[in-house]
């Protein structure tokens, strides 16, 4: 930590908001969220380039997912970076292949 202060805050920061956002979406939703190291990269850029937190990213990216996720009934999910690149066409090919399987 007293090597490279800053690479430490960053991934303590990182942390922090990842599992903040997990934590409150399991609350409002009752499904855990996980994601992809590639996925937290790319939020990470995402959120800076948009002058927000990581938190902030990921719910504003997982909004429309909350609806989803419920209507396929599921009670876990993974971010990875597809998601995170094409978050509406990532949704919408997974509801279309859930309900091709019934």
């Amino acid at each position: 930590m007293v090597d490279q202060p800053e690479k430490e805050l960053d991934k303590l920061l990182t942390n922090y908001y990842i599992k903040s956002f997990q934590k409150s979406f399991l609350v409002r939703n009752n499904i855990v969220v996980t994601f992809t190291d590639k996925a937290v990269s790319l939020l990470k850029a995402k959120a800076a380039a948009g002058g927000k937190n990581l938190e902030q990213a990921c719910t504003d990216l997982l909004s429309d997912y909350e609806y989803g996720l419920k209507l396929l009934n599921w009670d876990e999910f993974t971010v990875d970076e597809k998601i995170v690149n094409n978050p509406k066409e990532q949704l919408e090919e997974l509801i279309k292949k859930a309900y091709e399987k019934k």
